[in-house]
Protein backbone atom coordinates (compact mmCIF):
# COMPACT_ATOMS: atom_id res chain seq x y z
CA UNK A 1 0.00 0.00 0.00
CA UNK A 2 1.25 3.60 -0.54
CA UNK A 3 2.50 5.53 1.95
CA UNK A 4 5.24 8.55 1.81
CA UNK A 5 9.42 7.76 1.64
CA UNK A 6 9.45 10.21 4.52
CA UNK A 7 7.20 9.51 7.57
CA UNK A 8 5.67 6.68 6.46
CA UNK A 9 2.39 8.19 6.67
CA UNK A 10 -0.36 5.55 4.21
CA UNK A 11 -1.15 8.07 1.32
CA UNK A 12 -4.88 8.40 0.60
CA UNK A 13 -7.45 9.97 -1.43
CA UNK A 14 -9.96 12.90 -1.04
CA UNK A 15 -13.72 12.63 -2.18
CA UNK A 16 -14.70 14.98 -4.93
CA UNK A 17 -18.41 15.09 -6.30
CA UNK A 18 -17.39 13.55 -9.65
CA UNK A 19 -19.43 11.26 -11.21
CA UNK A 20 -16.91 8.16 -10.75
CA UNK A 21 -16.83 9.00 -7.19
CA UNK A 22 -20.24 9.40 -6.28
CA UNK A 23 -20.58 5.42 -5.97
CA UNK A 24 -18.50 4.61 -2.79
CA UNK A 25 -18.12 1.25 -3.76
CA UNK A 26 -16.22 3.07 -7.30
CA UNK A 27 -14.16 4.98 -4.95
CA UNK A 28 -13.19 1.78 -2.82
CA UNK A 29 -12.15 -0.11 -6.09
CA UNK A 30 -10.28 2.70 -7.56
CA UNK A 31 -8.47 3.14 -4.07
CA UNK A 32 -8.34 -0.19 -3.62
CA UNK A 33 -6.81 -1.34 -7.44
CA UNK A 34 -3.99 1.45 -7.05
CA UNK A 35 -2.55 0.73 -3.82
CA UNK A 36 -4.28 3.82 -2.02
CA UNK A 37 -4.46 2.89 1.54
CA UNK A 38 -6.97 5.92 2.87
CA UNK A 39 -10.01 7.54 1.54
CA UNK A 40 -11.47 10.67 3.00
CA UNK A 41 -15.72 11.00 2.53
CA UNK A 42 -18.55 13.14 3.21
CA UNK A 43 -20.95 12.25 5.70
CA UNK A 44 -21.72 8.23 5.64
CA UNK A 45 -23.77 5.69 7.66
CA UNK A 46 -22.52 3.23 9.83
CA UNK A 47 -22.78 0.24 7.17
CA UNK A 48 -20.87 2.78 4.68
CA UNK A 49 -17.85 2.93 7.29
CA UNK A 50 -17.86 -0.60 7.41
CA UNK A 51 -17.72 -1.15 3.32
CA UNK A 52 -14.95 0.27 3.62
CA UNK A 53 -13.08 -0.85 6.58
CA UNK A 54 -14.30 -4.36 4.95
CA UNK A 55 -12.17 -3.84 1.80
CA UNK A 56 -8.85 -2.85 3.60
CA UNK A 57 -9.19 0.56 3.60
CA UNK A 58 -8.68 2.95 6.39
CA UNK A 59 -11.44 6.32 6.86
CA UNK A 60 -9.10 9.51 6.70
CA UNK A 61 -11.69 12.34 7.71
CA UNK A 62 -15.61 12.12 7.13
CA UNK A 63 -16.98 16.18 6.32
CA UNK A 64 -18.79 17.13 9.33
CA UNK A 65 -22.57 16.84 8.46
CA UNK A 66 -23.10 21.02 9.38
CA UNK A 67 -20.77 23.41 9.65
CA UNK A 68 -21.77 26.87 8.98
CA UNK A 69 -24.66 26.58 11.72
CA UNK A 70 -22.10 26.43 14.62
CA UNK A 71 -21.05 29.43 13.99
CA UNK A 72 -24.87 31.13 13.88
CA UNK A 73 -25.51 34.25 15.22
CA UNK A 74 -28.58 32.68 16.86
CA UNK A 75 -27.65 30.58 20.22
CA UNK A 76 -30.67 28.38 20.14
CA UNK A 77 -29.23 27.51 16.50
CA UNK A 78 -26.09 26.72 17.18
CA UNK A 79 -26.69 24.61 20.25
CA UNK A 80 -28.40 22.48 18.29
CA UNK A 81 -26.27 21.79 15.68
CA UNK A 82 -23.49 21.22 17.75
CA UNK A 83 -25.63 18.49 19.47
CA UNK A 84 -27.18 16.79 16.23
CA UNK A 85 -22.93 17.06 15.17
CA UNK A 86 -22.25 15.52 18.28
CA UNK A 87 -25.21 12.98 18.33
CA UNK A 88 -24.15 11.79 14.75
CA UNK A 89 -20.21 11.39 15.54
CA UNK A 90 -21.29 9.42 18.34
CA UNK A 91 -23.15 6.96 16.47
CA UNK A 92 -20.89 6.63 13.91
CA UNK A 93 -17.52 6.65 16.21
CA UNK A 94 -17.31 3.66 17.02
CA UNK A 95 -17.57 2.13 13.27
CA UNK A 96 -13.72 4.12 12.52
CA UNK A 97 -14.59 7.67 11.89
CA UNK A 98 -12.37 9.26 14.25
CA UNK A 99 -11.67 12.48 12.51
CA UNK A 100 -14.12 15.38 11.39
CA UNK A 101 -13.44 18.25 8.69
CA UNK A 102 -14.43 21.20 8.53
CA UNK A 103 -14.36 25.28 7.87
CA UNK A 104 -14.67 27.63 10.30
CA UNK A 105 -17.49 29.90 8.33
CA UNK A 106 -20.48 31.98 8.75
CA UNK A 107 -24.53 31.42 6.80
CA UNK A 108 -23.97 34.76 5.97
CA UNK A 109 -20.17 35.45 4.25
CA UNK A 110 -20.89 39.34 4.58
CA UNK A 111 -21.36 38.42 8.88
CA UNK A 112 -18.12 40.63 10.47
CA UNK A 113 -15.75 38.52 11.16
CA UNK A 114 -14.77 39.45 15.04
CA UNK A 115 -18.47 38.17 15.82
CA UNK A 116 -19.02 35.01 13.55
CA UNK A 117 -15.63 34.51 16.00
CA UNK A 118 -17.13 34.88 19.22
CA UNK A 119 -20.00 32.20 17.48
CA UNK A 120 -17.74 29.82 16.42
CA UNK A 121 -15.64 29.83 20.02
CA UNK A 122 -18.99 29.04 21.76
CA UNK A 123 -20.41 26.71 18.75
CA UNK A 124 -17.41 24.70 18.43
CA UNK A 125 -16.82 24.62 22.19
CA UNK A 126 -20.65 22.80 22.70
CA UNK A 127 -19.15 20.57 19.90
CA UNK A 128 -15.95 19.59 21.65
CA UNK A 129 -17.20 19.03 24.69
CA UNK A 130 -20.02 16.79 23.79
CA UNK A 131 -17.86 14.49 22.01
CA UNK A 132 -14.89 13.82 24.24
CA UNK A 133 -15.57 10.48 25.70
CA UNK A 134 -16.03 9.85 21.28
CA UNK A 135 -12.41 9.77 20.70
CA UNK A 136 -13.47 11.75 17.74
CA UNK A 137 -11.18 15.13 16.77
CA UNK A 138 -12.48 17.92 15.02
CA UNK A 139 -9.96 18.94 11.75
CA UNK A 140 -10.40 22.38 10.60
CA UNK A 141 -9.25 23.58 7.16
CA UNK A 142 -7.61 27.15 7.04
CA UNK A 143 -9.58 27.74 3.56
CA UNK A 144 -9.81 31.65 3.67
CA UNK A 145 -13.08 31.40 1.82
CA UNK A 146 -13.94 32.94 -1.48
CA UNK A 147 -13.50 36.60 -2.89
CA UNK A 148 -14.29 39.69 -2.14
CA UNK A 149 -15.01 38.55 1.63
CA UNK A 150 -12.19 35.88 2.31
CA UNK A 151 -14.30 35.50 5.85
CA UNK A 152 -13.73 31.85 7.19
CA UNK A 153 -11.72 31.72 10.06
CA UNK A 154 -8.73 29.58 11.69
CA UNK A 155 -7.01 30.14 8.36
CA UNK A 156 -3.87 31.99 9.30
CA UNK A 157 -1.42 31.70 12.48
CA UNK A 158 -3.61 34.24 14.48
CA UNK A 159 -6.50 32.85 13.87
CA UNK A 160 -5.80 28.88 14.20
CA UNK A 161 -3.80 29.90 17.71
CA UNK A 162 -7.14 32.20 19.13
CA UNK A 163 -9.70 30.08 18.20
CA UNK A 164 -7.78 26.90 19.74
CA UNK A 165 -6.40 28.73 22.54
CA UNK A 166 -10.10 29.99 23.67
CA UNK A 167 -12.08 27.07 22.60
CA UNK A 168 -9.22 25.38 25.16
CA UNK A 169 -10.24 21.54 24.13
CA UNK A 170 -7.69 18.59 22.75
CA UNK A 171 -10.38 17.65 20.37
CA UNK A 172 -10.02 20.71 18.05
CA UNK A 173 -7.62 20.07 15.69
CA UNK A 174 -6.19 21.51 12.67
CA UNK A 175 -6.44 19.86 9.05
CA UNK A 176 -2.71 20.42 7.92
CA UNK A 177 -3.29 22.03 3.98
CA UNK A 178 0.17 23.87 2.85
CA UNK A 179 -1.85 25.23 -0.36
CA UNK A 180 -4.28 27.64 1.55
CA UNK A 181 -1.16 29.09 3.54
CA UNK A 182 1.44 29.15 0.34
CA UNK A 183 -1.43 31.52 -1.55
CA UNK A 184 -2.02 34.11 1.63
CA UNK A 185 1.80 33.85 1.82
CA UNK A 186 2.24 32.30 4.91
CA UNK A 187 5.00 30.10 5.07
CA UNK A 188 4.14 26.50 5.84
CA UNK A 189 7.47 25.35 7.34
CA UNK A 190 6.78 28.13 9.86
CA UNK A 191 3.69 27.10 10.64
CA UNK A 192 4.38 23.46 11.56
CA UNK A 193 7.29 25.19 13.64
CA UNK A 194 4.50 26.28 15.79
CA UNK A 195 0.98 23.50 15.17
CA UNK A 196 2.32 20.57 15.07
CA UNK A 197 1.03 19.03 17.88
CA UNK A 198 -2.66 20.16 16.73
CA UNK A 199 -2.56 18.59 13.64
CA UNK A 200 -4.81 15.26 13.25
CA UNK A 201 -5.02 15.20 9.15
CA UNK A 202 -2.97 16.41 6.28
CA UNK A 203 -4.30 17.50 2.79
CA UNK A 204 -1.70 16.55 -0.13
CA UNK A 205 -2.26 19.83 -2.22
CA UNK A 206 0.04 22.15 -3.80
CA UNK A 207 0.08 25.40 -5.14
CA UNK A 208 2.24 26.93 -8.21
CA UNK A 209 3.04 30.64 -7.79
CA UNK A 210 2.16 32.47 -10.45
CA UNK A 211 5.44 35.05 -11.19
CA UNK A 212 4.76 36.09 -14.74
CA UNK A 213 1.15 37.23 -13.61
CA UNK A 214 2.57 38.82 -10.75
CA UNK A 215 4.63 40.86 -12.70
CA UNK A 216 2.17 41.50 -15.03
CA UNK A 217 -0.54 42.68 -12.87
CA UNK A 218 0.73 42.91 -9.35
CA UNK A 219 -0.96 41.92 -6.30
CA UNK A 220 -3.44 45.46 -6.06
CA UNK A 221 -5.43 45.55 -9.08
CA UNK A 222 -7.66 42.91 -10.66
CA UNK A 223 -6.80 42.28 -14.09
CA UNK A 224 -8.30 43.63 -16.54
CA UNK A 225 -8.25 40.56 -19.10
CA UNK A 226 -7.54 38.10 -16.43
CA UNK A 227 -6.35 34.52 -17.58
CA UNK A 228 -9.64 32.06 -15.59
CA UNK A 229 -8.29 29.05 -13.19
CA UNK A 230 -10.41 26.87 -12.17
CA UNK A 231 -8.51 26.88 -8.63
CA UNK A 232 -6.92 29.63 -8.40
CA UNK A 233 -6.51 33.33 -8.40
CA UNK A 234 -4.33 36.03 -10.93
CA UNK A 235 -0.66 34.32 -9.50
CA UNK A 236 -1.09 31.38 -7.97
CA UNK A 237 -2.72 28.40 -9.03
CA UNK A 238 -3.66 24.74 -6.30
CA UNK A 239 -2.02 21.71 -7.73
CA UNK A 240 -1.43 18.44 -7.37
CA UNK A 241 2.10 17.54 -4.98
CA UNK A 242 5.12 17.88 -6.64
CA UNK A 243 3.53 20.33 -9.32
CA UNK A 244 3.85 23.55 -6.78
CA UNK A 245 6.22 24.85 -4.12
CA UNK A 246 5.50 23.12 -1.36
CA UNK A 247 8.49 21.51 0.41
CA UNK A 248 6.67 18.12 1.50
CA UNK A 249 9.87 16.09 2.40
CA UNK A 250 10.58 18.70 4.94
CA UNK A 251 7.09 19.22 6.36
CA UNK A 252 6.96 15.39 6.47
CA UNK A 253 10.44 15.04 8.43
CA UNK A 254 8.18 18.15 10.83
CA UNK A 255 5.17 15.87 10.86
CA UNK A 256 7.06 12.60 11.66
CA UNK A 257 9.03 14.44 14.62
CA UNK A 258 6.51 16.24 16.01
CA UNK A 259 4.02 13.25 16.58
CA UNK A 260 1.84 13.00 14.01
CA UNK A 261 0.52 9.19 12.85
CA UNK A 262 -1.99 9.91 10.75
CA UNK A 263 -2.56 10.12 6.98
CA UNK A 264 -2.06 12.13 4.09
CA UNK A 265 -5.12 12.12 1.76
CA UNK A 266 -4.86 13.72 -1.40
CA UNK A 267 -6.70 16.73 -2.43
CA UNK A 268 -7.29 16.92 -6.06
CA UNK A 269 -7.84 20.55 -7.29
CA UNK A 270 -5.44 20.79 -10.39
CA UNK A 271 -6.91 21.70 -13.85
CA UNK A 272 -4.17 19.86 -15.40
CA UNK A 273 -5.87 16.94 -14.57
CA UNK A 274 -9.39 17.76 -14.34
CA UNK A 275 -11.04 16.67 -17.54
CA UNK A 276 -12.58 13.37 -17.53
CA UNK A 277 -12.79 10.48 -15.26
CA UNK A 278 -9.46 9.30 -16.97
CA UNK A 279 -7.71 12.59 -16.08
CA UNK A 280 -8.61 13.16 -12.62
CA UNK A 281 -7.84 9.64 -11.97
CA UNK A 282 -4.20 10.01 -13.39
CA UNK A 283 -3.78 13.01 -11.50
CA UNK A 284 -4.37 11.19 -8.07
CA UNK A 285 -2.42 8.60 -9.09
CA UNK A 286 0.21 10.94 -10.52
CA UNK A 287 0.31 12.73 -7.08
CA UNK A 288 0.64 9.16 -5.15
CA UNK A 289 3.73 8.44 -6.48
CA UNK A 290 5.28 11.83 -5.77
CA UNK A 291 4.49 11.16 -2.50
CA UNK A 292 5.81 8.20 -2.14
CA UNK A 293 9.14 9.59 -2.95
CA UNK A 294 8.79 12.47 -1.09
Amino acid sequence: MASTRTGSFPVGIRYRNWSWMRDLDDMIRFAVDHEFEVIDVSARTVEEYRRIIDAGLRIGSTDLPDWPKLCSADADERRDTAQANADYIRSVAPAGALIYFTVIMADDQATDRAATFAHAVDGYGQLCQAIESSGAKIAIEGWPGKHPHFSHLACNPEGYRRLIDEVGSDVLGINFDPSHLIRMGIDSVRFLEEFVGHVCHVHAKDTELLDENRYEIGHTQAAMFPDNYSFGGLSWRYTLPGHGVARWTRMFQMLQQGGYRGVVCIEHEDQNFYDGDAMQQRGFIAARDFLVHA
